[in-house]
């Protein structure tokens, strides 16, 4: 077979927010989309699947429940005799700097001779699939470090988690003019974790997340990647999981037609929710939250946490230019 599933920005962690149990339903979400990829890689007799970086939300310290689940999805792959391959992102390293190697996956990394995971870069050869090089970068801070990587490879295909100029960061027309310039490096194929939006730049094909994680994530449609190494081809393949839904409601009853298990941001700018809103939600969403925005006033309450976000949103943007908006969009979906 010359098939291999690609799968990035997993980001195993306990998020508290639309969890009322301290973030264990929200971890079995993830869980629940790994092991979709897995049972497809089963189902289509596929031996090779590589994971690009960021498997862990939370740097330097994996609480143990997370760090467990993970290693027991890693588990089916390996039992099962699929190779599985490693390039730790951002998030899974200790530090972001290039100077240390050091990543949470490390103690994986003897569970089993089919885990290869790649700490620092390395030009390797698929066994099995007609000696397909494939140059594997983890995240590295220095641009100029992956531009010499990426210059001259001899290899195949790329896969690396990395920042690549002109990339959408979010559901906007601005793009980010930091990070990989495609110019500079050899025009192979590219397939790139760290940014969440599924999107192609050049030969580059950011994967994207494969389920939403906040509402940042609204409107998108996720999937991991099925990639046939020896013509190129490759197809998404679209995952299953609870979405995350903003609505506004300007008739307090089209409350009623909500019924799916996803996670909801309502805002209500008609009056007040009744006790049967209220218990119509309970029931048939996965969770929500209700923010009122009053017409006359143009004033929108929300959460304690979503105020101050609202406030420093503000400053940076009288502050500072466009591109520092993501510092702020980082931080909350890291905080929330």
């Amino acid at each position: 077979m010359s098939k291999i599933v690609l799968i990035s920005d997993i980001h195993y962690h306990l998020f508290h927010a639309f969890s009322t149990d301290g973030g264990r339903s929200r971890l079995a979400d993830i869980s629940n989309v790994v092991q979709q990829c897995f049972r497809y890689c089963v189902a289509n007799n596929i031996k090779h699947v590589a994971i690009l970086g960021d498997i862990f939300e939370k740097r330097g310290i994996v609480d143990s429940i997370v760090y467990n689940t993970f290693a027991a999805d890693l588990k089916l792959f390996l039992n099962a005799g699929i190779e599985v391959y490693i390039i730790p992102g951002n998030h899974d390293q200790d530090l972001i700097s290039n100077a240390t190697t050091a990543n949470s996956l490390e103690p994986l990394a003897k569970l089993s001779p089919n885990l290869h995971i790649f700490s620092e870069p390395c030009l390797h050869v698929l066994g099995g699939l007609q000696g397909v090089r494939v140059q594997f970068v983890p995240y590295i801070h220095d641009t100029k470090q992956l531009q010499a990587i990426l210059s001259g490879c001899k290899a195949s295909y790329a896969f690396v988690h990395a920042g690549i100029a002109g990339a959408r960061i979010q559901d906007t027309d601005y793009k980010v003019k930091e990070g990989l310039d495609l110019s500079t490096v050899d025009d192979i194929p590219i397939f790139s974790g760290h940014y969440h939006i599924p999107q192609t730049i050049g030969n580059a094909v950011y994967l994207g997340s494969p389920l939403h994680h906040s509402f940042s994530d609204t409107g998108q449609e996720k999937s991991f990647i099925e990639l046939d190494l020896i013509t190129g081809a490759y197809k998404r393949i679209p995952t299953l999981y609870p979405k995350f839904i903003k609505l506004q409601i300007d008739k307090i009853d089209d409350i009623y037609n909500i019924d799916s298990p996803d996670y909801y941001k309502l805002i209500v700018t008609d009056k007040t929710l009744s006790a049967e809103h209220f218990a119509h939600l309970q029931a048939h969403t996965k969770s929500y939250d209700v923010v009122y925005s009053l017409k006359k006033e143009t004033q929108l309450f929300t959460s304690s946490i979503d105020s101050e976000f609202a406030c420093l949103r503000k400053f940076i943007e009288n502050e500072f230019d466009q591109g520092h908006l993501q510092l702020y969009k980082e931080a909350k979906r890291y905080l929330c």
